[in-house]
């Protein structure tokens, strides 16, 4: 009886030692898989990173190569030398500028010295001008910018001032003077030039047969009646008056009775 409870003892005690040596080498086992396998990943993966940067340099110095010419190392170099600063780009990129050209050029006017000539020549004429007729009334005014023609039909600057006249009304000279010409105009029928020094006066529209023969004439005398103007008949009757001066169209109102 003592034997077989010592037998039985000693079985278990070997099986307990049996599975103690067995869990023993299951854990070794796989401590040692688990090593392996750490190390094979961690190796896996430096060699892909390393590889992938291999080839990721080679590309892009290639590339650098095949566009530009120019590597990746030069770039580098040259970016290094550039200015880093705003103040060095500017004293860098700063052309060089000579005091004398460094003013500001303003082109002239050209219709300044036009307008100086005209406004000289207006407060030069004699502001004695008077009315080419006894009641003056204006029925068309000067105007450079195109205004409608009923005649015509269109539109186009009016270079004078038109005063309304009855039939057979008589004109009188504005103004001392020379009578320089008298013709036929197509447009404004027959025409009076009367000159005073810097000054020209166009009476358009006179009766021909009425005119003085006189090659002088002063202030207030009579010139002749009113005729026809034919790029105007539509309107109502009434001399046309224009004014040069220094060869220069003004507006007629400007210089006459500008005294009153």
């Amino acid at each position: 009886m003592s034997k077989y409870s010592y037998e039985k003892r000693r079985s278990k005690s070997e099986k307990i030692g049996f599975y103690t040596a067995l869990s023993v080498c299951i854990v070794a086992i796989s401590m040692a898989i688990w090593s392996a396998y750490v190390s094979v990943s961690d190796y896996t993966k430096q060699s892909n990173s390393q590889g992938y940067k291999s080839s990721l340099n080679s590309v892009t110095a290639k590339t650098d190569n095949d566009v530009t010419g120019v590597t990746a190392q030069e770039t580098t170099e040259k970016a290094e030398t550039q200015p880093s600063t705003l103040e060095e780009m500017t004293e860098d990129t700063e052309p060089e500028t000579d005091p004398q050209t460094t003013a500001p050029r303003t082109e002239p006017n050209s219709d300044q010295p036009e307008t100086k000539s005209v406004l000289k020549a207006m407060l030069a004429v004699d502001s004695t001008l008077s009315y080419p007729v006894k009641n003056p009334v204006v029925q068309k005014e000067y105007s450079e910018t195109a205004v409608k023609n009923k005649t015509m039909d269109d539109y186009r600057a009016h270079t004078g001032v038109d005063f309304k006249c009855s039939e057979n009304e008589e004109i009188f000279a504005m103004t001392d003077g020379n009578i320089k010409e008298i013709y036929n105009d197509a447009m404004f029928g027959t025409v009076v030039a009367v000159e005073s020094d810097n000054l020209t006066i166009l009476y358009c529209g006179m009766d021909k047969s009425s005119l003085s023969s006189d090659n002088t004439v002063k202030a207030g005398e009579k010139l002749g009646t009113v005729g026809e103007i034919p790029s105007e008949s539509a309107d109502n009757k009434h001399i046309h008056i224009e004014v040069k001066v220094d060869n220069q169209y003004i507006d007629p109102l400007t210089v006459i009775a500008n005294d009153e």
